[in-house]
């Protein structure tokens, strides 16, 4: 059984109050390609992008590159 595109979609209305961009859509192939642009305060900006497949019941994998900027030095 694929991925629910309700457990994506509460993702993606979660991110709507950090993130700036927050793509997702269902890839050919049955997975889903996300991409996100993140304003985490200090924490700096966060890009990621990626990719889940499988069935959040029984077996899922996730893929995701991100790149952090801009966030505050620890001392």
């Amino acid at each position: 059984m694929p991925i629910p595109a309700a457990a994506f979609a509460a993702l993606n209305a979660s991110l709507a109050g950090h993130c700036n961009r927050h793509d997702m859509a269902q890839a050919a192939d049955g997975g889903w390609r996300f991409s996100t642009s993140c304003d985490m305060g200090q924490g700096g900006q966060v890009a990621t992008e990626g990719v889940a497949h499988g069935d959040f019941a029984s077996h899922y994998t996730v893929e995701a590159h991100s790149q952090t900027v801009g966030a505050a030095r620890v001392e």
